[in-house]
C-alpha cells in the first residue's frame, strides 16, 4: 500500500508541475523568481537587507516573456544571472521599490517601474512582488511584471490630444459667433497654427471657373505670393490627383515630401521659409494637405500646411487635431452653403409669391372683364345682324373690334401670370429651339446693329441629343427674351455665348454676355414683375414671363452677375420627362359633318347678363333654351326634362361650381353633352375636363359664330353617342 501511495503522489506532483509550467509559459506577463544564495534575516535594518538582496539575489526561474523583456532570446540564456544584472542599485527608483517591498511585509502590488534598455528606449512596467519568508529569513521573491509601455504612450497621446481638443473647443466657441466671413477665416487660420505643428497655413475651396481656388484664410504668406498662387491655373482635378498620390496620414490627410514635388505645379505653391538641417526630418519644400469634405464625402477644398515647428516629419498624431478642425471648417462651409441656398429659396419663393398674388388678382380681374366683354361683344354682333344703317353698323363694328382687342389684352395678362395647369408639351430639341430664337432676333443683333455701326457676336456651344418635354413656343419665348436682354445690356455691341450641356437628369443652358453686369440689388429684383433698368423703353415683364414659363416646365432659372463681369443666365430643365398624353384633351369634331337641327339646351350661369346673352344667341339660331341660375336648379331641370341633353355651364358659381355640376351630370346623365363657357380661358386642367365629361371649352368673351359651331359639335357628339348605345 505505501508503494502505491508513493507512486500516486509522484504522479500528482508531475501533473501539478505540468499545469504550473503551462501557466507560467503561456502567461502574457513576465513571471520570475529570485533566491538568495544565503537566507537573509529580516530583523536587520532595511539598508542591510537591501544590500544583501542586491549581492545575494540570483534568478532561479522565469518564463520566456520575462526573458524577452530583458532582450534575451530564451529562458536558458538568463537563468542563474544575479539580480544586479537586471536591477541597477545606483538608480534611486530601484532602491525605493525594494524599500517599499520590505516595509510592506515583503509584499508589493501594482508598482510602476521604469527601465531603460541598452538601446536607450525606456520601458514602463507594472510589477507585483511576493516574498517567501521561512524561519524569519527571506529565501525567495516571486514577481509578476506587465509591460504597459504602449498603453502609457497611448495615454500620453490621448492626454495631449485631449488638451488640443479642449483648446480646439475653446477656439470654436470663440469663432462660431463671428459673422464677418473674412474675420472668421482669419481667426480659423490663426487657430490652426496655434494648435498644430505648423507655422504656415492656407485654407481654400475649389471653384469651377477662374480663379479655380477661393482662398478663405492664410498665415505666413505674403500678399504678392498670394496673388500669384490665386491666379495660377490650378483646377480641382490637379489637387485631387496630388492628394491621391501623396503619402496618406490620417483619414483625410496626406504628406507631400520634397522628393515628390515634381507632382506640384510650382506656380501654385509658396514653399516654406524655415531651414532644417536634419536629413531624416522635415524639409523646407515638404507639404501637408488636409481635405475639406462636404456631406457627401466629396473633397471641396483643402488646408495646406508647411514650416514644421518641431522639424519632424508628420504623423497621424500630428494631423489629428487639424483633421478635427477641418471637419469643423467643413461644417462652417456647409452652414454657409445652406445659408446661400436658403436665401435663394426665399428669393425664389418671394418671386413666386409675387407672381402668384399678381396672378390671382389678374385672374379674378380677367374673369370679370371677360364677362363684361362677352356682353359687349355678343350684343354688338347680334345687333349687327338686324342693322342696315351704315353709320350705326360702322359704330357696332368699332365696338366689336374694341371688345376683341380688349379680350386679347386680357389674354396677355393671363399668359403673363401663367395661371395655367394645361401642359401641352411635346418632345423638342433644345438646340433647335435656341437656333430659332437666334433667327427671330437677327434683326436686332444683325440688321439694326450694322446700320448703327455696332457689332454683336453670338457664339454657340451645343451638346448632343438634348431633348426635353416642353411647349416649344414658350421655350422659344424664353430664349428670345434672354437674347434681347443681353443685346439691350450692351448698346455699344458685345459678345453673347450660348451653351447647352447635359447634367445627370437635366439639361443646363447658359446665356452669357460681356456687358456691364448687375449689382446685387438689381440681380435680386431681376425677376420681379414690372422691374426694369431701361426706363420707359422697358416693360419689366421679360424675365418675369421667362421665370413663370421655366417654373411651369419644372425647371429653374438663375442669374450670376456682378459689376464689370457681365451676366450669365442659367436655365435647368429636366430630361426624360414623361410625355403627356393628349388623349385627355377635348377633341374638336369635324365641322364638315355639321348638323343644324334645332336643339334643346340648358344654359347655367349665376350672372344674368351672360346667361341672357347666350340665350338670345342660341334662340337666334332656332334653338330652345332653358336657363338656370345655379347648379342645383340645373339638376332639377335635367331631371324634369329628359330630352335636354346639351348643357352649357359657367365654372365660377356659388354653392355648386361648374366643375361639381359637370361631375354630377356626368354621373347621373352619362349621355349628356357638356360644354364650358368661362372667363378662365386656358387655365383649365385637360384631365379634369375629361373626367367631368366636358367636351369643349369656349373662353369668354365669345363670338356668335363660336356658339353656332359649338352647338353643331354637341349635336354630332349626341348622335355618335346614340349610335354606340
Amino acid at each position: 500500500m505505501p508503494n502505491k501511495i508513493s507512486r500516486k503522489s509522484r504522479a500528482d506532483f508531475k501533473e501539478v508541475e505540468k499545469r504550473y509550467n503551462a501557466f507560467i509559459n503561456n502567461s502574457e506577463d513576465g513571471i520570475w523568481c529570485y533566491e538568495s544564495t544565503v537566507p537573509i534575516p529580516i530583523d536587520q535594518p532595511d539598508s542591510t537587507i537591501i544590500d544583501k538582496i542586491f549581492i545575494q539575489g540570483v534568478l532561479v526561474e522565469c518564463n520566456n516573456v520575462f526573458a524577452k523583456m530583458h532582450s534575451f532570446k530564451s529562458v536558458d540564456d538568463i537563468i542563474g544571472m544575479p539580480l544586479k544584472h537586471f536591477l541597477d542599485k545606483n538608480v534611486p527608483e530601484n532602491i525605493s521599490i525594494i524599500k517599499s517591498f520590505i516595509q510592506n511585509d515583503f509584499r508589493l502590488s501594482n508598482m510602476e517601474y521604469h527601465r531603460t534598455a541598452e538601446n536607450g528606449v525606456e520601458n514602463i512596467y507594472i510589477i507585483n512582488l511576493f516574498g517567501v519568508v521561512e524561519n524569519n529569513n527571506l529565501v525567495q521573491t516571486w514577481g509578476i511584471q506587465r509591460d504597459i509601455t504602449a498603453q502609457m504612450h497611448a495615454r500620453e497621446k490621448i492626454q495631449s490630444l485631449s488638451a488640443q481638443i479642449e483648446r480646439f473647443s475653446q477656439i470654436s466657441a470663440d469663432i462660431i459667433t463671428i459673422t464677418d466671413e473674412k474675420e472668421l477665416f482669419r481667426r480659423i487660420s490663426d487657430a490652426i497654427v496655434e494648435i498644430s505643428d505648423f507655422s504656415r497655413v492656407m485654407l481654400y475651396t475649389f471653384k469651377d471657373s477662374p480663379p479655380y481656388r477661393d482662398i478663405l484664410g492664410h498665415v505666413g504668406i505674403s500678399e504678392e505670393n498670394l496673388q500669384r498662387i490665386q491666379s495660377a491655373d490650378a483646377r480641382k482635378e490637379k489637387y485631387l490627383d496630388l492628394f491621391k498620390n501623396g503619402i496618406r496620414l490620417g483619414n483625410q490627410s496626406c504628406y507631400i515630401p520634397h522628393t515628390m514635388k515634381y507632382l506640384v505645379n510650382q506656380h501654385t505653391v509658396d514653399f516654406g521659409k524655415k531651414k532644417y538641417f536634419q536629413n531624416d526630418g522635415w524639409h523646407r519644400e515638404d507639404n501637408v494637405l488636409v481635405a475639406l469634405k462636404n456631406k457627401s464625402g466629396d473633397i471641396v477644398g483643402m488646408i495646406s500646411l508647411d514650416d514644421s515647428k518641431s522639424g519632424k516629419k508628420p504623423t497621424d498624431e500630428t494631423v489629428k487635431p487639424i483633421e478635427l478642425f477641418a471637419n469643423h471648417i467643413s461644417q462652417i462651409l456647409k452652414l454657409k452653403q445652406q445659408e446661400i441656398e436658403r436665401r435663394e429659396i426665399e428669393d425664389r419663393f418671394q418671386r413666386s409669391e409675387k407672381l402668384r398674388a399678381l396672378g390671382e388678382m389678374a385672374g379674378g380681374v380677367a374673369h370679370d372683364f371677360n364677362n363684361v366683354l362677352s356682353a359687349i361683344l355678343g350684343r354688338a354682333q347680334l345687333l349687327k345682324r338686324d342693322i342696315t344703317d351704315p353709320e350705326i353698323l360702322h359704330g357696332l363694328e368699332i365696338i366689336e373690334k374694341a371688345a376683341i382687342d380688349g379680350a386679347a389684352t386680357i389674354k396677355r395678362i393671363q399668359e403673363f401670370t401663367r395661371l395655367r395647369t394645361d401642359k401641352k408639351f411635346e418632345k423638342i430639341d433644345i438646340n433647335d429651339t435656341i437656333r430659332d430664337s437666334i433667327k427671330f432676333t437677327r434683326t436686332r443683333w444683325k440688321n439694326e446693329a450694322e446700320e448703327k455701326g455696332i457689332t454683336y457676336e453670338i457664339k454657340t456651344e451645343y451638346g448632343d441629343d438634348l431633348y426635353v418635354e416642353a411647349n416649344r413656343a414658350e421655350m422659344c419665348e424664353v430664349f428670345t427674351n434672354l437674347i434681347l436682354n443681353s443685346i439691350d445690356a450692351m448698346p455699344e455691341g458685345g459678345k453673347i455665348t450660348i451653351t447647352t450641356r447635359p447634367d445627370e437628369d437635366n439639361i443646363i443652358t447658359s446665356i452669357k454676355d460681356n456687358g456691364p453686369g448687375m449689382d446685387a440689388e438689381t440681380r435680386k429684383r431681376a425677376f420681379d414683375p414690372f422691374f426694369t433698368t431701361r426706363g420707359v423703353q422697358g416693360t419689366g415683364l421679360g424675365l418675369s414671363v421667362s421665370y413663370g414659363i421655366v417654373q411651369r416646365h419644372s425647371g429653374d432659372i438663375t442669374i450670376d452677375s456682378s459689376p464689370g463681369n457681365g451676366t450669365t443666365v442659367t436655365i435647368q430643365l429636366p430630361l426624360n420627362r414623361e410625355q403627356l398624353d393628349d388623349s385627355s384633351h377635348a377633341k374638336t369634331p369635324d365641322k364638315n359633318d355639321a348638323q343644324n337641327l334645332p336643339a334643346r339646351i340648358l344654359v347655367v350661369d349665376d350672372e344674368e347678363d351672360p346667361r341672357e346673352l347666350l340665350k338670345d344667341v342660341l334662340e337666334t339660331y332656332g334653338h330652345t333654351v332653358i336657363t338656370a341660375d345655379s347648379g342645383k336648379n340645373a339638376l332639377k331641370y335635367l331631371a324634369d326634362e329628359p330630352d335636354i341633353r346639351i348643357i352649357f355651364t359657367d365654372l365660377g358659381m356659388p354653392e355648386m361650381s361648374g366643375w361639381e355640376l359637370s361631375q354630377k351630370i356626368n354621373d347621373l346623365f352619362p349621355d349628356a353633352v357638356i360644354a364650358v363657357i368661362t372667363g378662365w380661358g386656358t387655365q383649365l386642367d385637360p384631365q379634369r375636363l375629361n373626367d367631368c365629361g366636358i367636351i369643349r371649352v369656349i373662353a369668354k368673351p365669345f363670338q356668335v359664330d363660336q356658339i353656332k359651331t359649338l352647338v353643331t359639335d354637341c349635336l354630332k357628339k349626341l348622335a355618335d353617342t346614340s349610335k354606340t348605345q
